[in-house]
């Protein structure tokens, strides 16, 4: 086939610069200095140089572009050819070619035989929007022999020596042929007029007084298959065509056969089996009755072959019952016997599709074929039919795969035939309901090419019906379907998608270590060409791949896991993200304060881990196909723990933090402010986080231990419902009252105040306060004890110079 310009496109997308007004070099990033033809449609947005030129032994170089140029700067020298070429320049015409048929027959002399003109596109369906005309011409120069006729008239349109033209309308034209007496053969040829069409067709058929006639004429059949077929003795009385009654009994005659469409055998002969046993090609017995006898008929290949039986013994010299050879007219003389042809038209039984490798996984069992996306082969081979099976679609099975081909359906003389490969619109095999994809690659194949289709890929996962049909009918007949499930077909890779985080209320763009945070996140399931692939939540859990998370640090890449936790809450198989691929997840996310203890729980300042010094990521930590996973923007992963981990393109940000309460002082009679502020580490050193204003207190919930004087007439108390956020990480509202019953009696008191923050009230103290404002990730190593509450000494009397008060029961006054 001749290629097309829009078969191929070429683009350049470097910007060169103009030329230099005075110079005849032309910079250019598309350029062809060699004798080729090159034929494509070129576009760029830079400069292109067709240039033509000499070699060292004088040997002209000439560069052809057949299509079309559009360029910034364009060079052509005068030994360059471009030639306007394509379906936008010059649509292509359409090739048709021409079909006759019958191609051969034997009719009666006084029987019309009806010759069919069909003009049919390249790939074989019916050029049904054509109209025009068929120049038939004969070997007969005499006239008077024989005549065309309209299809629905008796009335002669031309003799047979004359030129005729035939009318195609919709694709098909139509006359009949008829003998006036004539005994012999007429060699009809045809050609279109004012076509592309340059094929010309041919018709041999023989005139007879007598014949064998076929029912059904053409005989139809599948390649091996045995169908059945009538034979009839027929001849001419009255001027119409009658079975000849008096032909009976056993006839032993001769079986010939013509390979018309390929001129091949193929595989073997065309075989009929009427009284005999076994199959026969060359002679065999048939048993009339009234002219009438049945017989089997099998060929085991494809295309039209042209089947003659002859009665040798029934001729002019040998007599025949068909009638008295002494009633024979003169002209009869030149008829040596009774025979009759018919034409076989064989097509394949169906075809087999068969994959390179072992394809029956499904969405729930059996072996992975190939990742969704990537290229897989498939051979289809039409066959012949296997005794006693189903003639319906049928689903290609190993045995059929190794099953006998109709080799004539390759052959270039063989009657035409495109293959097409397609996935029904419906859904995929599995999982049920799934989505159908997009099968993509060369679906069609012409039927003289190896029907080997190498660059096929689906776009989707799971198993799907593939099915191989001839793409218009072969011969008027159609051809079975054939199918394959095929599969598994599995992602290429998962992809974490874009991910954020919403912090606590009140933490500007921050959590604290060990404090539980939300992270929106997405992993989507892909194919090899980055399209989402919509069935693999579809598939039975087990034949789902499964991502586990990992923290870790950054350039060092040590993991972070052992602190790390995501469904911090209940550690489950929540954790799971099979059965939610392509959706929203939230999850909540928590990466622990570093412990140098358990017990008591005892931790340590470190980060604060962000992008610059963390990583936070997914890894396949099971899976049953082969497949890997990556971010939207690299596929490199990082080698933490032996695992590889792609990383989320955001990172969190989080601190270690604290809750402080300073020591206050006052006089023994009035409340005093403890100051409160919430810390951070920042890396140094501990500073007040002045991005939180979310941390909360809550005033009744305290311990306390008196420490002067230390029995309960240390009445000291803190001030009630003082319950709020910190404000850019600092407090004033909490107070220290010295709640004296008697404000006269003159009375020192020092108390530290726990306020309770973490899970279990501070260890020696004897508090029994189990309420609490939890945030334990604000907890501190205050005491050596372990991370607990904040706390803060207050000290009631406590005055300035001369301002001092005597207590009652001072020591060392006189």
């Amino acid at each position: 086939m001749k290629p097309r310009p829009e078969q191929l496109f070429i683009f350049g997308v470097n910007n060169d610069p103009d030329p230099s007004a005075n110079s005849d070099q032309l910079q250019s990033s598309i350029s062809s200095n060699t004798t080729a033809e090159i034929v494509a449609y070129i576009y760029s947005s830079g400069n292109i140089n067709l240039s033509a030129t000499y070699t060292t032994q004088n040997e002209k170089i000439r560069p052809t572009l057949r299509g079309a140029v559009t360029a910034k700067n364009l060079r052509l020298d005068s030994e360059t050819n471009l030639a306007g070429d394509g379906a936008c320049l010059t649509p292509p015409e359409d090739n048709y070619i021409l079909e006759i048929e019958p191609e051969t027959a034997f009719s009666l002399t006084c029987d019309y035989l009806p010759v069919t003109f069909r003009v049919k596109k390249e790939d074989g369906t019916l050029a049904d929007t054509y109209s025009g005309a068929v120049s038939v011409t004969t070997n007969i120069t005499a006239s008077g022999k024989a005549s065309w006729f309209p299809i629905d008239s008796d009335t002669p349109y031309k003799d047979v020596s004359e030129e005729t033209s035939v009318n195609i309308v919709n694709g098909i034209g139509q006359l009949r042929l008829k003998s006036h007496d004539y005994i012999g053969n007429i060699a009809v040829t045809g050609q279109l007029d004012n076509s592309p069409s340059t094929n010309i067709v041919k018709g041999n058929y023989t005139f007879v007084p007598f014949k064998f006639g076929f029912e059904p004429s053409p005989v139809k059949v599948i390649a091996g298959k045995p169908t059945a077929v009538k034979i009839k003795a027929l001849a001419c009385e009255n001027d119409e065509a009658t079975v000849a009654a008096g032909y009976s009994g056993n006839k032993l005659l001769s079986i010939s056969s013509a390979f018309l469409q390929p001129s091949t055998k193929g595989n073997g002969d065309l075989e009929l089996k009427a009284l005999s046993s076994d199959w026969q090609n060359q002679q065999e017995t048939f048993s009339f009755l009234n002219g009438v006898a049945e017989f089997s008929l099998r060929y085991p290949d494809a295309g039209i072959v042209d089947l003659k039986l002859a009665d040798p013994k029934c001729s002019t010299s040998n007599g025949c019952d068909i009638l008295p050879s002494d009633t024979l007219p003169k002209s009869f003389a030149d008829w040596t016997q009774l025979e009759g042809s018919v034409e076989v038209h064989a097509r394949p039984w169906t075809f087999a599709v068969c994959p390179d490798k072992q394809s029956d996984g499904t969405s729930s069992s059996g072996d992975g074929f190939v990742a969704a996306g990537d290229p897989f082969k498939v051979v289809v081979k039409p066959l012949v039919w296997l005794d006693g099976s189903e003639i319906d679609p049928i689903q290609t099975t190993d045995e059929l795969c190794s099953a006998q081909t109709t080799q004539n359906f390759f052959k270039s003389d063989a009657p035409i035939a495109d293959v097409e490969l397609s996935i029904p619109n419906t859904a995929s095999v599995t999982p049920v309901n799934g989505k159908p994809g997009e099968l993509q690659g060369i679906t069609v194949k012409e039927h003289t090419e190896t029907l080997t289709y190498a660059d096929l890929s689906w776009s989707e996962v799971g198993s799907v019906r593939l099915q191989a049909d001839a793409k218009a009918p072969y011969l008027a007949m159609t051809i079975n379907q054939g199918y394959r499930h095929l599969g598994r077909f599995y992602p290429k890779f998962l992809e974490l998608q874009l991910n954020s985080f919403t912090y606590p209320d009140g933490h500007n763009e921050f959590a604290y270590l060990s404090q539980p945070f939300n992270a929106d996140l997405m992993i989507k399931a892909k194919n090899a060409l980055g399209g989402q692939v919509e069935n693999y939540n579809g598939f039975v859990s087990d034949f789902q791949a499964e991502v586990s998370l990992m923290a870790y640090e950054y350039p060092s890449l040590n993991s972070l896991n052992d602190r790390f936790s995501y469904h911090h809450i209940t550690r489950s198989t929540e954790q799971s993200f099979k059965g939610r691929w392509n959706s929203d997840i939230e999850q909540v996310w928590l990466l622990e304060r570093k412990s140098v203890t358990k017990t008591p729980l005892t931790t340590v300042e470190d980060g604060p881990w962000n992008a610059s010094n963390s990583r936070w990521g997914g890894y396949i930590s099971s899976y049953h196909d082969p497949i890997f996973i990556r971010n939207t923007t690299t596929d490199v992963t990082d080698d933490v723990d032996s695992k590889q981990v792609a990383h989320f393109e955001t990172t969190p940000n989080l601190h270690y933090g604290r809750m402080v309460l300073s020591d206050a002082i006052s006089m023994f009679d009035k409340p005093v402010t403890i100051p409160l502020k919430i810390e951070h580490w920042n890396g140094t050193e501990f500073v007040t986080h002045g991005d939180d204003s979310g941390s909360k207190y809550n005033s009744n919930y305290f311990c306390k231990v008196a420490l002067h004087p230390t029995g309960a007439e240390n009445e000291s108390i803190l001030t009630a419902n003082k319950i709020d956020n910190v404000t850019l990480g600092k407090s004033d509202k909490i107070e220290a009252h010295p709640n004296l019953s008697k404000p006269d009696d003159y009375k020192k008191q020092q108390t530290r105040f726990w306020l309770r923050i973490a899970n279990d009230a501070p260890v020696d103290i004897g508090c029994s306060q189990d309420n609490k404002e939890y945030q334990p990730w604000l907890t501190y190593n205050w005491r050596e004890l372990g991370d607990e509450d904040p706390s803060a000494v207050v000290t009631f009397g406590v005055y300035r110079g001369n301002d001092r008060i005597v207590y009652r029961g001072e020591k060392g006054l006189n």
